[in-house]
């Protein structure tokens, strides 16, 4: 994932990666870029207001330097069970790989946070993918194809999705906050391509996703809601 990262030297917002957001219990690994004062990279694993850090990079141990002007940087996270692998514009960290027993699943998404105030977060390029071995007729999220129209939306939205093969699936709605909204559809399906309308209702204006889940993978899509 692509990420605006600010640099501040006056206590300014720090942003990033958020990796497995249970929303049940919020708890969420987190790899951000505070590039303030302290000038720090920072893996750490969120289940209060409080970070455990599992490791933080300063100065020369973060690859190509400390920025000096705020621009685009890569993040990225590879977590396979307890394993943690985290990256700076396509550079290992030192010591990786950590090992830490946090939430074994949940969504991917970005992090921004600032002591006083509010503050934005650019991102882009986002790309969730699951590594699998080289077996005959193994499946992954890649092979599921979900749309959503139209975006922006101010009446319902159109989705159409398919399936490489056979499976259990529910379709969901959540908001920004990670609460789910409604069900569109639980159950089996077999391989093929199916349709569906989310119709909105009285819901307020805002960003909500849409979370397609199945046996061999899930595929999320952010909808902009107009009123």
């Amino acid at each position: 994932m692509h990420i605006y990262t600010t640099v501040s030297a006056s206590g300014g917002p720090y942003q990033g990666l958020v990796a497995r957001w249970d929303t049940t219990t919020n708890c969420y690994y987190a790899l951000i870029c505070d590039f303030d004062n302290t000038q720090r990279i920072r893996l750490s694993y969120n289940e209060s207001a409080t970070p455990n850090v599992i490791r933080q990079w300063e100065g020369g141990e973060i690859p190509g330097g400390v920025p000096t002007e705020s621009g685009w940087h890569k993040l990225k996270l590879v977590i396979v069970g307890n394993q943690i692998r985290a990256y700076f514009d396509d550079n290992e960290l030192a010591d990786c790989p950590f090992t830490y027993a946090g939430t074994a699943q949940g969504f991917f998404g970005v992090y921004v946070f600032k002591m006083a105030g509010t503050d934005s977060i650019l991102c882009d390029d986002i790309v969730v993918s699951e590594e699998v071995g080289v077996e005959e007729n193994i499946y992954s999220s890649n092979d599921i194809v979900l749309n959503v129209s139209p975006i922006p939306a101010t009446g319902n939205v159109s989705i159409d999705y398919s399936l490489p093969k056979k499976t259990d699936i529910t379709l969901k709605v959540y908001n920004i906050q990670g609460q789910e909204i409604t069900t569109l559809y639980t159950g089996y399906r077999d391989a093929g391509t199916y349709s569906t309308v989310w119709e909105k209702r009285d819901l307020a204006g805002g960003v909500y996703f849409l979370r397609l889940s199945t046996d061999y993978g899930e595929q999320s899509r952010r909808m902009l809601v107009l009123k």
